[in-house]
């Protein structure tokens, strides 16, 4: 609606049109992306509503607002309804610099390690790209499609896949451990004597006691307790009679527990592929994007 000195007509016709309400997408301060949804300042008016070089106060662009508001009710029928989004601060906040635990982090929100590990690699990646021979200039979608087939062997190389499994030389480790010291747990779970790898492993699914799945905290963190991995493996293979058969036998159970673990992985990382693809299509190639030129580390 442009500025606010020029909302009288869309005033008017939405009244001639029989509407009593106009909905407003967030009038606050936006941040450098422009989005309504993206806030720079939560407590003020963004400033492009107000006339060219606006210098006012807060306080002043808050009084202009409400008194135009209250001309839309008064004169023309017209409530008012906004969206509120406190929670959408803009990269450029200046409050985020005193604020940085707001935002999202490996601290605050540990399961962000495998996406910040992305992230790196796209950065790094595209720092490279005219030392690869590859195009830092999009001109058709071959050039992506290049790129993404080139970043997808990156991405592979930082074994992500990490983040999902269970470490089967550590889990058999633990458990050989757990056996030569007798810290053996209870199993109260279904009967395991006699059963298959594959059984026992699906008996442990079913039961819950893999523990810290879809955590992604650091690598290697899904994990069984030594103690519980100990006694399922002296029920289940009682014919092994030493620490080491049992702890390998162990290793082969970790080993099917970890197939749908690389399942995730490789459906997580299809996404985050496509996710890229579309992302550098709208931002560099489509009609209706941005086209931000060259891609570069920044």
């Amino acid at each position: 609606m442009g500025r606010i000195s020029d909302w009288q007509p869309h005033f008017a016709e939405a009244r001639q049109r029989g509407y009593n309400m106009i909905h407003y997408t967030p009038l606050q301060q936006r941040g450098e992306s422009l989005s309504p949804y993206s806030i720079a300042d939560q407590l003020a008016f963004d400033t492009d509503l107000f006339e060219a070089d606006w210098k006012g106060s807060k306080d002043e662009g808050t009084t202009q607002v409400l008194r135009l508001l209250q001309n839309a009710r008064e004169e023309y029928g017209l409530l008012s309804l906004t969206d509120v989004v406190l929670n959408h601060t803009a990269n450029n906040s200046k409050w985020l610099e005193h604020h940085p635990e707001a935002g999202y982090s490996v601290q605050n929100a540990p399961h962000l390690a495998p996406a910040l590990d992305i992230d790196d690699a796209m950065i790094e990646f595209s720092a490279s790209l005219a030392s690869r021979g590859l195009p830092t200039t999009i001109k058709s979608a071959e050039d992506i499609d290049l790129l993404i087939t080139e970043f997808e062997k990156v991405l592979k190389a930082r074994n992500i896949w990490q983040y999902y499994v269970l470490d089967v030389e550590t889990q058999k480790k633990n458990v050989e451990n757990a056996l030569k010291s007798g810290k053996v747990g209870e199993w109260t779970g279904p009967d395991v004597v006699g059963k298959s790898v594959a059984e026992v492993a699906d008996i442990l699914i079913q039961a819950g006691k893999l523990e810290k799945i879809s955590a992604f905290e650091k690598r290697f963190c899904v994990t069984v307790d030594p103690g519980l991995a100990a006694v399922v493996v002296k029920k289940a293979f009682s014919d092994l009679t030493n620490t080491t058969a049992l702890a390998e036998a162990w290793g082969r159970v970790c080993g099917v527990l970890n197939v749908n673990r690389y399942t995730e992985w490789e459906e997580d990382t299809k996404v985050a592929l496509d996710n890229i693809r579309n992302r550098v299509r709208y931002t560099r190639l489509d009609e209706h994007g941005p086209k931000l030129g060259p891609i570069s580390k920044t």
